[in-house]
């Protein structure tokens, strides 16, 4: 999203950089998403895809932007303060995140360079082994099975998803704690549920953080038209049930 908004240019051909608030939030999905789809491109929905592919960076992004462009309709500065200090804590949280699949990115492209060289001595090789493996001597064959475990091997280096960009809570979390809690959760709260809580993962709420969060997202009309909830629907009580179903997961991970 930062290289969209610094560097991309708008179906109309204005540079996003010079736009604000949701026509710049719309122009950089848009761009994201190869383009307007009156250009032939994917549209914001296919940047939206985008995003949510990237796990909790689409998240973070989507939580920041939407909390963030309410925050200037807060009168008391000690609020508005606080509601930054919020998003900077998942902003370190996420970065930590990033540093560690940067590393692990780059150990698994040392790891395929190395294997793809062995991948290519062994295709060299196995030529004279012939099609037939019932022909091969033994030792081809123990050497052929050896080489068959190093294309798995490799291939789930290519497949496996990078840990540092895995979301934090997911759908089997909230069943485990719909089955503990036995809340009634309908089907809308629960996809919001699952974002909310990758959102707030880790970040230490006392009641006044709560409070001011549901207030942000309540007087939010974006964000209520994206979850399609009214002002009305969107109770304190969502914001209770996201933290309980953390501090369930948190349990968990100890074990």
């Amino acid at each position: 999203m930062g290289i969209a908004t610094t560097f991309g240019v708008a179906s109309t051909g204005t540079a996003i950089s010079t736009l604000s608030g949701a026509a710049a939030t719309n122009a950089a999905l848009a761009w994201l998403g190869g383009g307007a789809l009156a250009a032939g491109g994917g549209g914001m929905a296919a940047g939206n895809a985008f995003l949510a592919l990237a796990g909790p960076v689409g998240w973070a992004i989507a939580g920041v932007a939407l909390v963030g462009s309410g925050l200037l309709l807060w009168k008391e500065k000690s609020d508005q303060n606080r509601l930054e200090d919020i998003f900077t804590l998942i902003s370190k949280r996420d970065v930590k995140s990033y540093e560690l699949a940067i590393v692990e990115i780059n150990e698994r492209i040392n790891r395929i360079q190395d294997e793809s060289q062995k991948l290519n001595c062994a295709t060299e090789k196995t030529r004279a082994f012939g099609l037939d493996y019932n022909l091969m001597t033994e030792a081809q064959q123990y050497e052929l099975g050896s080489y068959v475990n190093l294309m798995n091997s490799s291939t789930q280096l290519l497949v496996n998803p990078i840990t540092g960009l895995q979301p934090k809570y997911d759908k089997d979390n909230l069943k485990e704690y719909i089955a503990f809690s036995k809340k009634k959760i309908d089907d809308k709260q629960k996809s919001l549920m699952v974002s909310l809580s990758n959102l707030l993962y880790k970040i230490n709420l006392d009641e006044r953080d709560k409070t001011l969060l549901w207030k942000s997202f309540k007087g939010n009309k974006k964000f209520l038209s994206s979850i399609g909830m009214s002002k009305k629907d969107f109770e304190f009580s969502i914001i209770e049930t996201v933290t309980d179903a953390l501090k369930h997961k948190y349990r968990s991970e100890q074990g």
